[in-house]
């Protein structure tokens, strides 16, 4: 008994000792958790800038297989446009079997003027080689004598890039040249501020017939009238009236040849003798096609989609979405392209848009008018129906910049003095004195 009271009481006393020893014993620190260090992120490798790419003013040689068409290479096709900056008025131009590379085959402009823009219209020749170009500072279009026989005309060869300005100034009006299906084109001179004034009632135009191969100019048809969009064929020259169109014999007889809506626009003759031309109807508009009395339907649609283009040797392009196409005739083709696009000579490739780079508003920009501005040019290769993009500097250097700037014929030429009962057409004396505030050119004007 006593035994057993003695191992309980130790029990006790050990138990005690150990609960003492726990309380008592010191403490031991334990580290806090650390945050999660993120991890390093290496310095980022050093980088070059590349250098810019050059103007990419051909196709590449190792695509032209696959852009363009069978036979590219053998292809007489040729692409050409115009554009215009304080430099001058730039005629670009390009053949299918070169890959289309891009050259500037006359840089036009006179001396003397002080120019934000040069500006013109231009059509090619039956040939597909020549350009008869017409070509004024942008501000000729601000004074009615200017903008109806201002513009300086000249004859650009694609090919060889020889220039030849003829001694005439013509309408800077929207269809003025006028190519036909051979090497001849017309150009048309207005009644200018005169036709304004009410208290003269007569109204008088000239047209003039250019030989481009030749470069030559004919002597003037006097209308006691003013017709659109006149055009070279086989038998003299058709255009455009209310009404219809219109032959014109060389001394200056007017006969009506074929009806239409309102007045026709966009005439294109074609190899086969006919006229193509077009014509509004509210908002519609229709293609057609005149030999003689006899009019043809070809297509039709809304006026924003429907278009026509010229190409060598009488061929006509339908551009644009028109809603019905009829039977074409040889020589008039349908061509899925935007309606404005302008197409090369045989049909092989479209310009849907040629734009400045950078371009802004000349009126305002701060140019420099011995650089010519770069331009960019999107096109459709029509066959293939492959999309491609060029940037051309239209900078022409050479012969090609002395020939473009040499000094018009019709400046410094003393003007004609008019015969009894005749109007004095305009031709200017002297180069233009310019205004101070407005920088317009000023025109000592005939009267």
């Amino acid at each position: 008994m006593n035994k057993r009271r003695l191992l309980r009481t130790a029990h006790a006393a050990l138990a005690s000792l150990g609960a003492i020893l726990v309380l008592s014993a010191p403490a031991v620190a334990v580290p806090p958790i650390a945050e999660p260090v993120p991890p390093v992120e290496p310095a980022p490798a050093a980088t070059t800038v590349p250098e810019p790419l050059p103007p990419v003013d051909r196709v590449a040689p190792d695509d032209r297989d696959k852009v363009l068409p069978t036979g590219w290479r053998a292809s007489k096709d040729r692409i050409w446009t115009t554009t215009g900056d304080a430099n001058g008025f730039h005629v670009l131009t390009a053949t299918a079997k070169s890959g289309y590379v891009w050259e500037t085959a006359a840089s036009l402009s006179e001396p003397g003027f002080d120019v934000d823009l040069w500006i013109g219209n231009a059509c090619v020749t039956g040939s597909g080689r020549r350009l008869v170009v017409v070509y004024a500072p942008r501000t000729f279009t601000n004074k009615a004598d200017l903008f109806d026989r201002g513009g300086f005309t000249a004859v650009v060869d694609l090919e060889t890039h020889r220039v030849k300005k003829l001694p005439v100034q013509s309408s800077l009006a929207y269809f003025n040249p006028g190519c036909g299906a051979g090497e001849k084109a017309v150009i048309t001179q207005f009644d200018g501020e005169r036709h304004e004034d009410p208290e003269d009632t007569t109204t008088q135009s000239r047209l003039f017939t250019i030989d481009a191969a030749a470069r030559t100019l004919s002597k003037p048809i006097l209308l006691n009238t003013e017709l659109s969009s006149p055009v070279p064929v086989k038998n003299g020259i058709a255009a455009a009236a209310a009404g219809g169109l219109v032959s014109v014999s060389s001394d200056g007889k007017v006969s009506r040849t074929a009806e239409a809506a309102g007045v026709p626009f966009r005439l294109a003759p074609d190899a086969s003798g006919g006229v193509v031309f077009m014509e509004k109807a509210g908002d519609q508009a229709r293609v057609k096609r005149a030999v003689g009395k006899k009019v043809a339907e070809l297509a039709t649609g809304p006026t924003d989609d429907v278009g026509v283009a010229r190409g060598e040797a009488g061929q006509v392009f339908i551009t644009g979405e028109p809603a019905r196409v009829g039977k074409l005739p040889s020589g008039v083709r349908r061509i899925a392209v935007a309606r404005e696009s302008q197409v090369s000579t045989r049909g092989e490739l479209a310009l849907t848009e040629v734009k400045a780079v950078g371009a802004g508003d000349p009126r305002t920009d701060t140019v420099d008018p011995t650089v010519a501005r770069d331009v960019t040019m999107s096109a459709t290769v029509i066959p293939t129906g492959k999309p491609l993009t060029f940037e051309v500097s239209p900078a022409a250097i050479g012969a090609e910049a002395i020939a473009g700037r040499a000094v018009h014929p019709e400046l410094g030429t003393p003007a004609a003095t008019p015969k009894a009962g005749r109007r004095a057409w305009h031709r200017p004396a002297r180069r233009p004195t310019r205004s101070r505030t407005s920088g317009t050119a000023r025109w000592p004007v005939t009267t």
